[in-house]
């Protein structure tokens, strides 16, 4: 990939292990790189058929994603398969032409870095070998950066002043121009990033170049055309007021930033004759590859650089100040700032030029400071390095809850000593030992300030005349444009992706919005879009409206409420998670929407609807799609204007959610469209795929299993039952490896494991396309709309697509035999389908077609019709939904015992109505894996977590492996033991059905007891001695009533008559009340059993009256009652 201007990639290289991936989400936040990691391929360099560790999502080349060009994956990269884009080769071309001067610049932390790539210690400063180097190298001039640092310190303080000012008395339209809080502006990673994600603050950045194009600019247009004598040297002359013969310079900058290698090629750091500024950039590992090659110093060999004799920087631009050397970690910049601030505001020389506040590698730093001659100004500055805390930063400063003056931004660890150009190390203690040589310079530097640089200033007397002023904003100031990424330019565009460019007409489009915990929304949005898009394909309209999918996550909020007030309407998708939450990729727009005032949309400016997917059976009072509900009524109170009700899909229906869509569908379709004159449906052409499909070149070895998108690979290191031999309800640990994967978790949260269809199921599929698509064929996949998530890697083979991708196994929808009708070729397929579903037909019945898709599932349907209904292989991406990840309780505590996460898991079977036998998808591989099988996961929060004070009491119900999340609590509990905690009480009511065959964790429940981490364990097997009750089933609520001062007990209550211990009322401490199982009514079922108990005579003695108000402050009014069910 040689599409960026600062990034390459070789795949060839690659050795599959993804520290590239790992640097860029784990490091940077940015999540840009995915790892498709392959099966027991040992590490080898240099072989094609190895799978590459790195891809983009979606496949797309860098510099169509959100790379910023950071470089840090290039910092970690063992091989150099990514690697910065090599300048050398033209700053070689120009020193060995005798026709060119070349020039040489240095950033600031080149002086303490150079060393390392020949074997020096991190942070030795060889600022005079450095000079010598590059003068051995060729280079006929070399200038120090340091000096245009000061130089941007005079323009920045300057400014940020100027709009102190206008924000107390300026116009409105100045203050909209020149904005507060002011960010920094010399990092190209930084501006990058704020040009493609944040457009909204390019106002807000200070309009200085970085020094290096400063000092580009400077040189080009100050320095060269007074070079008289250099020129007559060269044979050259200039005519009087010309700027010399530009392209006889050339002007080289040694940087530790790969994203420099961008910003040079900036059009607006062009000349009048498209000439760049600065035709090269190198990285400090490129400068020492071209000091090896020029013979000057050998790699490794710290002795040959340490002999190169030392020279000193080149005048007029070889003196700086100590505020310039700073300029090198976080911090500096804004310490340089305040430097020359103060002594400005005070007009004083201050004698303190030390700002600790803003020194270290806490990844954000805040302070307020007071300066002025009597320090009645307040300054509130940040200061934020690292991209994964400049994201949170920013979502930060979004919220407005304090406001900044001035925050400097560096996307690098550490700033740019950190910086992705920088040789490579393994100390662990590498930023630190750089930024202490750093500031070991600034101390012995005779000025510290950079206003008192005699350089910096003879450059004001003889070319910018001062700060701000006319010619220094021609040639060291700047602008900036938003350039969000667009998609790749394909040679046949779907109108779908011409309708949602940036500059596109959002008129004509319904944008279809979702958000998805697990995929199921997802799908249910693409069957939307595709539904809509076939009503469209039967009506006159003009011009005829475009679908857009959209992930709500895909763009910032405010831009996506942009685009959905300009278009034709918007449907939003949304699933419900946990106790009635919004999925984690719709949070930011709700919390935009939350926060936004009523008549954010004017009125007739949205038309929208909502369509939820909930589950009956899991929620627990309001919960059943609460976040639809939620939505719809926030979109409604904003001035949206309702097309439909909201539609509420229920997953426990006979056709899952499918049976609510299909009619709130055919109403939307009605009212959405009804000045279209759409006459009755008819069955016309299949729509367009929802994905392109290609064949990807090269090719890879037989067991090449790319790593799904979002997901770690972690391995399974054992399984142990939990049952009796030979008991037909299976039940196991799962024990998985967490070693290298990048994963942690928090007692309570969830594993997310996405399955694998059979091998079966799969060959079956496959041979309806043979010979024609072959299982080990390299597939490239890319949606048709750039704004919604892939949940493919861009690359994978056919058999892995079907492996891991498309749910073959799942049960087919009345939407996949709508698509499938369309490509039946014969009659009797074509009746027997519509039969199906078309519920006016005459051979329609709903209990045929229940007992058809209960029966079948998508790889059945597509074999019975697989020579008279096969539809073309790429349509499978769109008809049949993808896997949805299974969650379950990680029933493990990570205190307990490292890097391992466990797993309570019954296996999942029936028998159908046609009395075949079945297995869930999840369980069934969990169960067939062996050891050592690698397995797709990724961690999400749970909803039971354990309280904050460890003394708090809790109460535990758990049915079956519902029990898992509380074996994870009382793990949590042993390890706060054995480091001294104090504990509250604990009890545990659990559910099984049979003593002797599935009562899991027995000697575990006795190890706690006797430890103290639980105070009681009560279990009830409801098939147990069920002769004796007469056929009746024992439960929780039968154990409670049964025994009701043990609830009494563990709800911390005294029973009426008892005699009250002496306590303050503040100590008691009421407990948390935690419920994992079915829903099935029974959480409401345990607390009116808890009701009943608190007013037994057996137990609390209460009244009535007073149980039930007990009950409510616990469960309506304090919240204490959390319910888990599945």
């Amino acid at each position: 990939d040689t599409s960026s201007k600062s990034i390459t990639f070789d795949p060839s290289l690659c050795i599959g292990c993804s520290r590239c991936v790992r640097a860029c989400d784990q490091l940077q936040g940015m999540k840009v790189l995915e790892a498709p990691m392959p099966t027991g391929n040992a590490p080898a360099v240099g072989i094609a058929q190895t799978p590459p560790c790195m891809t983009t999502a979606a496949g797309r080349p860098l510099k169509e994603t959100d790379c910023i060009s950071c470089g840090q994956c290039t910092v970690f990269c063992p091989t150099g398969a990514i690697k910065e884009v090599d300048h050398t080769s033209r700053v070689m071309r120009a020193l060995l032409d005798p026709q060119k001067v070349v020039v040489l610049q240095t950033a600031p932390s080149v002086r303490v870095t150079i060393a390392e790539m020949f074997g020096g210690m991190p942070g030795d400063c060889t600022e005079g070998q450095l000079v010598g180097a590059a003068k051995a190298c060729g280079f006929h001039f070399v200038f120090d950066t340091n000096l245009a640092a000061d130089l941007t310190i005079l323009e920045e303080a300057n400014e940020l002043l100027q709009r102190i000012g206008i924000a107390t008395n300026g116009s409105e339209e100045e203050k909209k121009k020149k904005p507060l809080p002011m960010f920094t502006s010399c990092c190209p990673g930084w501006i990058n990033l704020v040009e493609q994600s944040y457009p909204e603050l390019i106002p807000h950045l200070s309009s200085c170049r970085s020094p290096m194009s400063m000092l580009s600019a400077v040189i080009r247009n100050h320095w060269w055309p007074r070079q008289s004598s250099i020129l007559s040297q060269h044979g050259r002359s200039t005519k009087s007021g010309d700027r010399g013969d530009q392209s006889k310079l050339f002007v080289v900058a040694v940087m530790p930033c790969t994203a420099k290698k961008d910003e040079i090629a900036r059009e607006q750091f062009r000349m009048s004759n498209g000439k760049q500024e600065t035709d090269a950039v190198l990285t400090v590992r490129e400068l020492g590859r071209l000091i090896e090659l020029r013979g000057v110093a050998k790699r490794n060999e710290y002795d040959s650089f340490q002999r190169i004799p030392e020279l000193v920087y080149d005048n007029p631009f070889g003196e700086s100040s100590g505020a310039a050397v700073i300029f090198g970690v976080t911090g500096g910049v804004m310490e340089a700032a305040l430097r020359t601030a103060a002594d400005v505001l005070s007009k004083k020389n201050l004698e303190n030029v030390k700002y600790h506040a803003v020194r270290g590698l806490t990844g954000i730093k805040e302070s307020t400071l007071q300066l002025g001659p009597n320090e009645e100004i307040s300054l509130n500055i940040a200061v934020c390095h690292q991209m994964r805390n400049v994201r949170e930063f920013l979502a930060r400063v979004e919220e407005g809850k304090k406001q900044y003056h001035f925050i400097e931004i560096m996307t690098c660890p550490g700033g740019c000593i950190g910086g992705g150009g920088l040789p490579q190390s393994r100390d662990e203690n590498i930023l630190s030992k750089r930024i202490d040589s750093v500031y070991s310079m600034d101390e012995r530097m005779v000025k510290r300030k950079s206003h008192d640089n005699e350089a910096v200033k003879q450059l004001y007397t003889d070319f910018l005349g001062e700060p701000l002023s006319h010619v220094s904003h021609e040639h060291l100031h700047t602008h900036y444009f938003p350039r969000p990424r667009k998609p790749p330019i394909s040679l046949t565009t779907p109108q779908s992706v011409e309708s949602i460019d940036a500059e596109g007409d959002s008129s004509t489009t319904v944008y279809v919005v979702y958000g998805t915990q697990s995929g199921t929304a997802q799908q249910a949005a693409k069957e939307i879009k595709v539904e809509l898009q076939n009503f469209i394909g039967r009506s006159n309209m003009i011009p005829q409206p475009q679908i857009c999918l959209v992930a709500a996550n895909g763009m910032h909020p405010e831009a996506l409420v942009g685009r959905l007030k300009e278009s034709m309407a918007a449907v939003f998708v949304t699933s419900t998670f946990g106790e009635g939450e919004f999925p984690s990729m719709m949070e930011k727009l709700w919390e935009f929407l939350e926060s936004s005032k009523p008549g954010f949309f004017p009125e007739g400016s949205l038309r929208y609807a909502v369509f939820g997917l909930g589950s009956s059976m899991y929620a627990v009072g309001d919960q059943f799609n609460k976040a639809a509900v939620q939505l719809d009524k926030k979109v409604g109170e904003l001035g949206g204007e309702r097309i439909i009700d909201v539609g509420l899909g229920d997953d426990q229906a006979s056709e899952e959610y499918h049976g609510a869509l299909d009619s709130w569908l055919e109403e939307l379709q009605g009212k959405l469209f009804s000045k279209a004159g759409a006459g009755k449906a008819s069955h016309l052409d299949p729509p367009e795929p929802l994905f392109r499909l290609s064949l990807a070149p090269g090719s890879h070895s037989h067991d090449f299993r790319p790593l799904p998108p979002k997901y770690h690979f972690v391995k399974l290191e054992a399984a142990e039952t939990l049952v009796s031999p030979g008991y037909d309800r299976p039940a196991a640990c799962f024990k998985f490896n967490l070693e290298d994967t990048g994963l942690d978790y928090k007692v309570g949260d969830h594993l997310a494991i996405l399955p694998r269809n059979p091998d079966d199921a799969v060959e079956a599929v496959l041979a309806l396309y043979a010979p024609g698509i072959r299982s080990d064929a390299l597939l490239a996949v890319e949606p048709v709309d750039h704004l919604t998530e892939s949940p493919f890697p861009a690359v994978l083979t056919t058999k892995e697509l079907l492996t891991q991708y498309l749910d073959v196994c799942g049960r087919p929808s009345r939407s996949f035999l709508k698509q499938l009708f369309l490509f039946a070729h014969t009659m009797s397929a074509r009746d027997e389908l519509r039969s199906l579903i078309e519920k006016d037909d005459l051979n329609y019945s709903q209990e045929n077609f229940d007992l058809f898709t209960s029966t079948h599932t998508f790889a059945d349907v597509l074999t019975q019709f697989g020579k008279t209904a096969l539809p073309p292989f790429e349509y499978l991406l769109s008809m049949i939904p993808t896997i949805t990840p299974r969650l379950y309780s990680i029933a493990s505590s990570p205190n307990h015992e490292e890097n391992r996460l466990e797993l309570l898991v019954v296996l999942n079977q029936w028998d159908d109505e046609l009395k075949k036998h079945r297995e869930g998808l999840a369980t069934q591989y969990l169960f067939g894996a062996g050891v050592g099988e690698r397995v797709a996961v990724h961690v999400l929060t749970g909803i039971l977590q354990p309280p904050k004070d460890p003394t708090t009491p809790i109460v535990m119900f758990g049915l079956g492996t519902g029990v898992a999340p509380f074996r994870g609590f009382l793990q949590e509990r042993q390890s706060l033991l054995k480091n001294g905690a104090t504990l509250g009480p604990a009890t545990l009511y659990v559910g099984f059905r049979h003593e002797k065959h599935d009562f899991y964790l027995q000697e575990d429940y006795k190890q706690w007891t006797k430890s103290g981490a639980l105070t009681a364990v009560y279990p009830a097997f409801s098939h147990d001695n069920v002769e004796k009750r007469g056929g009746k089933l024992f439960f929780i609520p039968d154990l409670i009533a049964q025994r009701p001062m043990d609830a009494v007990n563990a709800l911390q209550v005294k029973a009426v008559g008892e005699p009250e211990e002496e306590k303050k009322e503040e100590e008691v401490k009421l407990p948390e009340i935690y419920y994992c199982g079915p829903a099935l009514g029974i959480p409401e079922t345990i607390q009116a059993a808890m009701e009943k108990a608190l007013y037994s005579h057996k137990g609390g003695r209460m009244t009535a009256e007073e149980a039930s108000a007990f009950m409510n402050r616990l469960v309506k009014k304090e919240y204490r009652f959390h319910a888990e069910c599945f």
